[in-house]
Order: structure tokens, then sequence, then C-alpha cells
């Protein structure tokens, strides 16, 4: 098969298409054309040039700030030319005044922010501690009950906490605060103890357990540990962790003198010391009573009269009594030997199981009396977090 090819100039071949279609050289200018027009341009005065044509700088002279200090110096310099108006000038030029900020919006001053220096609010939290003279007074029963009635439960239908309250069991090797909860132990105190650092809040908060009534407690470990086990940094973190989302923290106090009570001595605000009126219990309580002020002189002692029933007329041994521990016997809890073990039986608070016997109405008496003492804010259930 022949093939012929026809070759056409590019005048021919653009016609007809697109319209008239033109040369490309006949549309741009020439070399010479622009050459003359840029010659133009530069014989025209400096005031008629475009804004964007301006003559490149010349190296030989300094920049245009330099330049313009430079003038401002020599007509400084003019102006005063002996050398003390010259020192003057300089004077006064330093004291002149920063010029005003920038302000945000037309007309209204501009705000300066400045970083506030950090301070430590204390918590408004209160710390009760119990302790007791010798065993068997129900200082556990006392903690846990008054723990309950410091939430000052309200409702028609449903009581709901009107404050927040944490109750603690530091009695590593006998506690029973769980027991008397039905509440079991996931080693929360236990973890908090090994911890390689002081534990922080969120730790704190994640050891804690809940009881249906709404109190938070940390309960003593199951299996029995030393009481060397914690320490008076590690007590002090978990305390302070502890005060700072509760309004009350309630710590059962081991019935042993340990070194790491002196965190908690410091930081308490009441001490419930639970004694009866025997010799023996009576020389303990007033012993413990002076080594825990050591720590803190201005502790607030209350003295919990267990097992007896609050007299009419205080005889001459309560007198006798009330002057060897320092303090008056305001509270007395009755016995109720055969409520209080239906009560550890059931896992139930005596105050919720029985709470018009006598001895639920003196630990709410109590409760109250704590409440008017230290005046601890009432958080409604809104700001429960």
């Amino acid at each position: 098969m022949n093939v012929t090819y026809v070759f056409q100039s590019s005048e021919k071949a653009s016609a007809g298409k697109n319209g008239d279609a033109a040369p490309l050289g006949d549309i741009l200018p020439s070399c010479e054309v622009m050459k003359d027009r840029l010659e133009h341009v530069e014989e025209n005065d400096a005031s008629t040039r475009p804004a964007d044509l301006k003559p490149p700088p010349d190296p030989s002279e300094p920049p245009l700030l330099l330049r313009d200090q430079a003038r401002s110096f020599d007509a400084s310099v003019q102006k005063y030319p002996d050398d003390a108006s010259a020192a003057a000038s300089v004077i006064a030029l330093n004291d002149t005044p920063a010029p005003a900020p920038e302000t945000a919006t037309y007309g209204a001053p501009a705000v300066q922010k400045h970083n506030l220096p950090v301070t430590w609010v204390p918590p408004n939290s209160r710390l009760i501690l119990v302790a007791r003279s010798r065993g068997g007074m129900g200082a556990t029963s006392l903690a846990v009950n008054l723990a309950i009635e410091l939430q000052d439960r309200r409702g028609l239908f449903s009581a709901s906490p009107q404050r927040r309250v944490a109750l603690v069991d530091l009695d590593l090797q006998f506690g029973t605060a769980g027991s008397i909860l039905d509440v079991e132990d996931r080693g929360g105190l236990l973890a908090l103890a090994r911890m390689a650092d002081e534990p922080d809040a969120q730790a704190v908060r994640n050891a804690l357990i809940t009881h249906q009534s709404g109190l938070k407690i940390l309960p003593a470990p199951q299996k029995a540990i030393p009481l060397d086990a914690l320490d008076g940094l590690r007590v002090g973190a978990i305390i302070d962790g502890l005060m700072a989302q509760n309004d009350y923290v309630v710590v059962d106090l081991p019935p042993a003198l340990v070194y790491w009570l002196e965190p908690l001595l410091q930081r308490a605000d009441r001490l419930l010391m639970i004694t009866d009126l025997a010799v023996p219990s009576v020389t303990s309580a007033r012993r413990l009573i002076d080594l825990m002020r050591e720590d803190n002189p201005e502790l607030k002692v209350d003295i919990v009269v267990s097992r007896e029933r609050k007299p009419l007329f205080q005889r001459e041994l309560h007198r006798n009594v009330a002057s060897a521990l320092g303090g008056s016997l305001r509270h007395w809890l009755p016995d109720e030997t055969r409520l209080s073990r239906q009560a550890l039986d059931r896992g139930e608070p005596l105050v919720e199981m029985s709470p018009r016997c006598p001895w639920s109405r003196a630990v709410r008496i109590l409760a109250r009396d704590i409440e008017l003492s230290v005046k601890a804010p009432n958080i409604g259930k809104k700001d429960q977090v």
C-alpha cells in the first residue's frame, strides 16, 4: 500500500481553526521592544516609578534601619552641642514611658496576664480518729456506725447521703470493719502498701470499696500483715488523698502504738477515746492521750464511756474519772449485746438495723455533736463526684 505524506506550512495549518489564527511571533513583542521599554522606565523620575520597581540597594550604604537611627542620633547631638546637654537628652530619652500595649478591641484596655504563685489550699474535710483503751470496747463498731451517721442520709422513700464519708481500718492484723459492713477486702490497702512510690489520689480512689449506703471504705487486709508494712509518708499520702475527696474521714486506729501514727495525729481534728470506768482502762486511756498529744497538743479528745448508760446525776466515781482523763464524760454508749451480735451476724450496721435502740441514738447524738463542732461544709448530692 502506497502512503503519500503531504506537508504544509504552519500558517495554512492553523488557518480556519477556532477562528483566525496568527503566528506567535506577531503576538509577542521582540527583544528589542522590551529593551526599549525598560530603558524608558529607568529614565523616568523616581516619583513616577511603580512601587514594585525600586532600584536595588547599594551594598556600600548601611541598611535603612541603621541610617534612621544615625539620623536621629545626629539630630539629638546637633540640638545639644555640649556634653552636659547630650547627657541630659539621653537621660530624658531613657525616662520616656514605654508605649501602651496594644488593645484587643478599639477603646478597651488590653488585659495583661500574669502568672500567679502556686499556693496550697487545705481541704475542708475533717479527720476523726477512733482509739480504745483496751480491746473489747466496741471501738470498731463505733467507727463504722459513726461513719454511717455522718453521711446525714435524708429522703422520704430512698435516703441519699448528703455528705461524702470515708472509713479506713488501719488495724492491719485484726481489723473487722469490713466484716461489720459485709464487705470483702479486694487487696486495696495491701496494694497501697506495696507501691514503690507514695500513692496518689487516683490510686487511693481505686483502692476504696463503696458500700450500699454510699460509704467509701478501705478495709484491713484479709491476711494479717506486719505493722511496719506502712510508713509515715505513705499513710500521710493516703489520708491526704481521702481528705481531698470526702467531707469526713473516720479512721479506726490499731490497738498498738506504731511510728506511722504521727501523720494521722498531725492531721486529726478530733480523737474519740473509747474506755470504761475500770481503773486499768482509765490508766491506759490517760497514757494514750498523753502520748498522742505530744504530736498534736491542740488535739481535741472526747471521752466515750462504753457499755454504760448515761446517768442522770454523775457520782463521785464519774467526777474522778473525768478529772483523771482531763475531760468531761459527755458521751455514753449503753450495753446492747444482743442487738450488736445480731447486727454482726447479718453484716449490717446497728444504726440501720435498729435505728431506735438506745445505742443507735447515742451514736446519732455523737455524730450531730461532731457536725456542730467542726462545722464541715454541707455538700449536697449535686456536688458529689
